[in-house]
């Protein structure tokens, strides 16, 4: 299972609502963290900052010591500890 899907399956077996647009072959999760209570967007695909290695970028950082409005690099377990379930 690639990283963006383990996201989605923890979003699932939390009953947690999300969209899964596609654009320019980037493909993105959009939720509302249970952590943060603000929107989440994660990415993969070309461009993307890990996507050579099969990781993810998200935005909002998953670290809070983190100073730009994305990350990158970032394995589903960084995404789901930030904002989907602790």
């Amino acid at each position: 299972m690639d990283e963006l899907n383990k996201v989605a399956a923890a979003l699932d077996e939390l009953g947690i609502p999300y969209t899964t647009p596609c654009s320019f072959g980037i493909e993105r999760i959009h939720f509302t963290s249970p952590i943060t209570s603000g929107r989440v967007s994660v990415i993969y695909g070309r461009g993307t900052y890990g996507a050579k290695e099969g990781l993810l970028e998200s935005m909002p950082p998953a670290h809070e010591d983190w100073d730009d409005e994305v990350e990158g690099y970032l394995h589903a377990e960084d995404v789901i500890k930030a904002f989907i379930a602790r």
